[in-house]
């Protein structure tokens, strides 16, 4: 009397393409659309991704749509590919991501805040990091204002998160975008 194991049949192609991609798109995309502007560079970057990411979850819906062929572990990959693609759309059409990430690295940019050049002075180019951001550079207002330059936006612009506390104007190189909570902001740099 033998022990038989049952036999486990492998993945098809498509769904381990659907799952190496998804992951491989979500962490270069994560950090992306969590900041505060659109890089060109990564929208080219993550196309090619995209279509192949694509093409295997329709691939993948085809297949989970004949019942004969439908396999829990299609089902479950293709779900969980699913909700990450969600996840990626939520931070790239709200600011939630970006949100998120500024209440993680409050403290830490505070700090930065704090320990800045006399008002009014822009900083050469620092690359510094602070908490979740990589700070390019920062610019402060007479006031107390601190626009952190967080990322490139675009092919001339620039675009960063603003610590703009009650009663302070932010410098006056940069266009207030969005609330995202407290005393923070979105913002482009006005040229």
């Amino acid at each position: 009397m033998t022990d038989a194991k049952p036999t486990v049949r492998p993945l098809p192609y498509h769904v381990c393409v659907l799952v190496a991609v998804t992951g491989i798109w979500f962490f270069l995309c994560l950090p992306h659309v969590t900041n505060a502007g659109a890089g060109l560079q990564w929208g080219c970057l993550l196309l090619p991704l995209t279509v192949v990411m694509v093409a295997s979850w329709f691939r993948c819906l085809v297949q989970l749509a004949d019942a004969e062929k439908r396999d829990r572990r299609v089902v479950k990959l293709w779900c969980g590919c699913t909700a990450l693609g969600l996840v990626i759309a939520l931070f790239t059409f709200t600011p939630v991501g970006l949100t998120a990430r500024v209440w993680l690295s409050s403290g830490s940019l505070q700090q930065l805040a704090g320990d800045l050049l006399p008002a009014g002075e822009e900083t050469p180019t620092v690359d510094r990091i602070a908490g979740l951001f990589l700070v390019e550079k920062y610019e402060t207002s007479n006031d107390g204002a601190v626009a952190f330059y967080t990322c490139e936006s675009g092919m001339c612009n620039r675009a960063g998160v603003l610590y703009l506390p009650p009663g302070t104007t932010p410098p006056s190189s940069v266009r207030v975008e969005e609330h995202l909570y407290g005393p923070w902001y979105r913002f482009w740099w006005k040229w």
